[in-house]
């Protein structure tokens, strides 16, 4: 999630699509590519299929300062208003099972963000659809990198 200054303020690790590496591979990141999460760390060591880009949902938080990606209605991250990549804390996923500093493990927080949570309040208030897929307009933006989707939602300040 970028600010309206193009910083990044809070980012989540969504999944591997192959196999997980036995540690973190830090030239993909010297490269700039999206880090793949080692098998300590990751619910499905073999990977998971790519997403599918017509069930994919981004939803603001009622508060306007948070985001949730729902694939067919399930999170599949989220990234509240705490979370804050200069200090260490990233957004949570759910294929993630231990923390690193690219995702914390959903499952943990989750009774937090669901039913009757920010994500659930907001669905009809922030979220609008401009091409495949639910996609809302805000002033921040989102990025959901994946080898077959890549979702962008921009807006204005």
């Amino acid at each position: 999630m970028k600010d309206h200054r193009d910083a990044v303020v809070g980012a989540a690790w969504v999944t591997n699509h192959g196999d997980a590496p036995s540690d973190l591979d830090r030239t993909r990141l010297d490269a700039g590519q999206v880090p793949l999460l080692p098998a300590s760390h990751v619910r499905f060591p073999e990977g998971r299929k790519e997403l599918d880009e017509s069930a994919l949902e981004v939803v603001w938080f009622e508060e306007g300062d948070g985001v949730a990606i729902l694939e067919s209605g399930d999170p599949i991250c989220v990234i509240p208003g705490w979370s804050d990549m200069s200090r260490g804390i990233p957004g949570y996923s759910r294929d993630v099972t231990a923390q690193s500093p690219f995702a914390f493990p959903l499952e943990d927080e989750l009774k937090d963000f669901l039913p009757g949570s920010s994500i659930r309040g907001s669905t009809g208030r922030r979220a609008g659809r401009t091409g495949p897929g639910p996609i809302s307009s805000s002033p921040f933006w989102v990025i959901c990198c994946s080898a077959s989707v890549r979702v962008a939602t921009t807006g204005t300040t």
